[in-house]
């Protein structure tokens, strides 16, 4: 993770993608009737979301693309092919389900989908806050967290519980 100062990552702070998928859940159980999406599809999404990450590790995302680790389409198809080796350890009867949320959230296909998306990117950015809490970093170290979540967000929800967060981030430390 290129923004991530190099000591959260020596001192072993970066959250897993189990603890992340866990979050984006816990955020969807909470959001889900306020967003008006089904809870069910919306945990299930979620709960597969980042699953590909499991074997690729977590490519971020940054706002400019040219600086990115890995282009887009690139990204796209190592974690497609991914899921696919991680669905063949198992019989298809035990990974269907898994595979068909997991295609839902990528193609954002559904509204369950969308927020989940959404739900992600407000969970990234609470994580770069605890960080942020956590270790004391100075202003501005992990601002490409939140202005990554604030262009991509695209709910009147997620927006405003990212605004919620902003505004707690800007308060001052006791």
């Amino acid at each position: 993770l290129p923004n991530v100062p190099g000591f959260l990552k020596q001192a072993g702070a970066i959250e897993s993608v189990a603890a992340h998928a866990w979050g984006t859940a816990f955020l969807c159980l909470t959001f889900a009737d306020a967003a008006g999406v089904e809870a069910g599809e919306a945990l299930a999404i979620a709960v597969v979301h980042d699953l590909a990450e499991v074997e690729t590790g977590d490519v971020p995302a940054l706002l400019d693309e040219a600086a990115r680790p890995v282009p887009p389409a690139a990204k796209a198809a190592l974690e497609r092919a991914a899921m696919q080796h991680l669905a063949s350890l198992a019989p298809r009867r035990l990974t269907a389900r898994a595979l068909e949320a997991w295609d839902t959230y990528e193609d954002r296909a559904s509204r369950a989908a969308v927020f989940v998306r959404d739900m992600n990117l407000v969970d990234m950015a609470l994580q770069a806050w605890v960080y942020e809490e956590e270790h004391e970093l100075p202003p501005g170290e992990l601002d490409e967290f939140f202005a990554s979540a604030e262009r991509r967000l695209t709910l009147p929800l997620a927006c405003e519980l990212l605004d919620e967060v902003l505004a707690a981030r800007a308060r001052p430390r006791p």
